[in-house]
């Protein structure tokens, strides 16, 4: 009897043991609290059981400090991925924006470039029309005055050659043959001034002759002729009267009283030197005059010609002084544009490469937020707080656990 109630004296604080592990295993859903139960059961020692207590009490901890630690490095991960990829899509967005910058300027110069090369077009094109323009005047002038040149040696040729056939050719008027009763026959000579003989107007009479072979006196000899300037006219001697009809018939003279009015100079006999008429002095002086006046206007117009031949040329020379300034510009204004389109093609490249590397950072970086968020997420974001709130719940359970079976234990040993 007293063995056996021994052994139910022990048996008591058991069995109350393992019913209070069990509810505390049940309430807090923990397997380590049921697995104390069972041990506390099954009869082994209760400092054991105090043992393996404090064991999963130190498990339990060693785990709270393993969860913090893993959520404390996910999130400095995940705050540094972040930050990382912050500063790709910055580093990105800013080569784009660059790049799209220096896209616009090469455009831009480009265009400037071509209209830079239009308007050098358009220069040289003026600079070759008027150069054309200029050599076709030129040629012309030059045409023109040649041909003005040879016309005043033609005129002087003209002038010589009528010069010495005058000269060679001089006529003399001589007295026509004496008439009895009649006035004083006139003998004058056509003598060459430097004014244009006056020509007998028509009705006046005959014109002065040259005297017959063998006349008693010779032809007094003629001046030559002068190619200078305007002659002017020497008066002719009146011509005498005509013959009286008695006169003509009979050969005799009227009688005294009638001879003061009707006594007339017969009309004079005339006769050409060699019978071969050689022109007239004035009319020669006056062709004279009239080619030396043509000879002047020739002169005037080279002279005008060359005058204007020198002013187009200075007009020609300065503008195209000023186009070749203008093309001259826009060609350092190309070559300008054409250096800072190289820059920009520089820049161009290395933003695209600051692109391209700032692309990679973000793509490693989304890489590496896929597996933080596979590795850190679900567990930071939702097991680290039910882990947490379990392990509090099982520690509070092996606390509990703990304070009991240690009064157990005491119980027992008395």
């Amino acid at each position: 009897m007293q063995v056996s109630a021994d052994v139910h004296h022990r048996a008591a604080p058991r069995s109350e043991a393992y019913k209070r592990l069990k509810a505390l295993a049940s309430r807090y859903q923990s397997l380590k609290l049921a697995q104390i139960a069972i041990l506390a059961k099954t009869g082994g020692p209760f400092d054991d059981v105090l043992e393996q207590v404090d064991n999963m009490i130190k498990v339990l901890k060693d785990e709270d400090e393993a969860d913090h630690s893993h959520r404390d490095r996910c999130e400095d991960k995940q705050r540094a991925s972040k930050m990382n990829k912050q500063d790709a899509e910055y580093d990105l967005d800013k080569a784009e924006k660059e790049i799209e910058q220096l896209e616009q300027a090469e455009s831009d110069k480009t265009l400037e470039i071509h209209t830079l090369e239009d308007q050098m077009a358009e220069t040289q094109h003026n600079m070759d029309d008027i150069t054309a323009t200029r050599h076709s005047d030129t040629a012309d002038f030059e045409k023109e005055k040649k041909d003005d040149e040879e016309a005043i040696v033609a005129l002087g040729q003209a002038q010589d050659a009528l010069s010495k056939f005058y000269k060679a050719t001089s006529m003399l008027q001589v007295a026509p043959t004496p008439v009895r009763g009649a006035r004083p026959s006139y003998r004058f000579l056509m003598k060459e001034t430097d004014e244009p003989a006056t020509e007998p107007l028509e009705g006046e009479g005959p014109a002065p002759a040259e005297p017959l072979e063998g006349d008693s006196e010779g032809p007094a000899p003629a001046e030559p002729l002068e190619a200078e300037g305007p002659a002017s006219a020497e008066p002719e001697p009146e011509a005498p009267a005509a013959a009286t009809t008695e006169e003509a018939t009979t050969g005799e003279a009227p009688t005294t009283d009638d001879a003061a009015s009707t006594a007339v100079e017969p009309a004079p006999r005339t006769n050409f030197k060699d019978g071969d008429y050689k022109g007239k002095a004035g009319d020669a002086r006056s062709v004279m005059v009239i080619l030396d006046m043509i000879k002047q206007d020739v002169g005037r117009d080279i002279k005008k010609a060359i005058q204007e031949e020198s002013e187009s040329q200075a007009a020609y020379e300065k503008e195209l002084a000023t186009l070749k300034e203008a093309y001259h510009a826009a060609d350092s204004a190309k070559t300008a544009a054409e250096v800072e389109v190289a820059g920009i093609t520089t820049d161009k490249s290395n933003a695209e490469e600051e692109k391209d590397a700032a692309q990679t950072d973000l793509d490693n970086e989304l890489h590496i937020e896929e597996a933080l968020a596979q590795d850190c997420g679900l567990f930071v974001e939702v097991n680290f707080d039910k882990r947490a709130e379990r392990r509090k719940g099982e520690l509070s359970g092996l606390k509990e656990a703990k304070s009991f079976l240690a009064a157990a234990g005491m119980s027992e040993h008395k």
